[in-house]
């Protein structure tokens, strides 16, 4: 069974076993960029260090980046998002964007739980 968490940034991350998790954008923040046009990716293999950018989303608004809360190595691309990311705009579920496989054990010290969130979130009303 996968649990999810949170981040300040408003990305998710959906750990799929100890080493291997799944990032993603939250409703929230999809809800505050507005209809979502394209996203772009890092590649499957890339390396990457806590806090560097996997990739952004695009909206008729912004653009807005997407950041890792661990360091590890891209095992796998949503590619159905890259595709069509206008499914973004549709989606009443969190919906991954990459697979990272991660170097060391993931540090919970910096992620939120769905209620903690869900309190940070309502208070920046």
């Amino acid at each position: 069974m996968s649990s999810i968490l949170y981040t300040k940034e408003h990305e998710f991350i959906e750990c799929m076993s100890d080493s291997q998790i799944r990032i993603g954008i939250t409703q929230y923040a999809l809800s505050e960029l507005g209809e979502i046009v394209f996203v772009e990716l890092k590649d499957i293999g890339e390396s990457l260090e806590t806090g560097d950018e996997i990739g952004s989303v695009e909206s008729v608004k912004t653009v807005s980046g997407i950041y890792t809360p661990a360091a590890g190595t891209i095992s796998n691309t949503n590619q159905d998002i890259i595709n069509d990311p206008e499914q973004l705009n549709k989606a009443t579920d969190p919906t991954w964007l990459i697979e990272l496989k991660l170097d060391d054990d993931l540090s919970f010290d910096e992620l939120m739980t769905a209620d903690d969130y869900s309190s940070y979130t309502q208070s920046l009303a």
